[in-house]
């Protein structure tokens, strides 16, 4: 079966296609890895890539920052190893057709400032230059009123009975299942990505987050 956002993977041990089958949803598989890296030479190369951009005049608000590095080095990883970019839906394995990488977006450097899920697309020659300037701009573009309206229309969706989003959601599950899920809802759904990465750095937060699982959409390699 063919989805919009991705074909069933082939060529997977016979074993692991029992997993789905077995193991209905993500919380009873979950597997928690902790590690650090060496960034000796990262930090560096970023100070030395803004002060050229400066030199260019480049708004220090334009500046290559490390959350950049980062999304681009999951983006490459994905890209070389497509297998942590599959993902199971009606109890099978799908390929992703796509990269895609969400995180939230604060409207403004403030406590109590709103957010917004943004979802940006890569692709595995991205350079770090690339990626600086996509980020930008989307960031940049979530938090314009023209960012908002993907809001509003949340916000009017939950004020609506529990019972009809009850009603919705199960038809929208079922959708899903089936692949048959509208291409409009897949691209503006935020949480149909290949990950979804929390930055915690721009609020200065020590130590590790472990997340709590989504279960809107199941990715298997991440």
């Amino acid at each position: 079966m063919v989805r919009y956002d991705g074909m069933r993977a082939k060529d997977l041990p016979i074993v692991r296609n029992l997993i789905p089958i077995i193991m209905k949803s993500r919380a009873v598989n979950t597997a928690e890895y902790s590690t650090q890296f060496d960034l000796s030479k990262t930090l560096p190369y970023i100070d030395r890539f803004n002060k050229n951009l400066y030199k260019q005049g480049f708004e220090r608000k334009n500046r290559l920052k490390f959350f950049h590095v980062f999304l681009c080095a999951i983006s490459r990883t994905l890209s070389l190893n497509p297998q942590m970019n599959l993902f199971i839906e009606g109890r099978r394995y799908y390929q992703r057709n796509r990269l895609q990488l969400t995180f939230v977006v604060k409207k403004e450097l403030k406590k109590e400032a709103t957010e917004s899920l943004t979802k940006i697309g890569f692709y595995p020659f991205d350079t770090l230059e690339i990626v600086r300037e996509r980020v930008h701009e989307k960031i940049n573009r979530a938090r314009t009123d023209e960012g908002n309206e993907q809001e509003g229309e949340i916000e009017l969706f939950a004020r609506f009975p529990r019972f009809i989003l009850m009603t919705l959601f199960k038809i929208l599950k079922f959708l899903d299942f089936f692949g048959i899920m509208p291409k409009s809802l897949i691209e503006t759904d935020p949480f149909f990505c290949s990950a979804v990465i929390v930055n915690l750095g721009s609020i200065n937060l020590p130590g590790t987050i472990l997340h709590h699982m989504l279960e809107w959409e199941m990715p298997a390699g991440l």
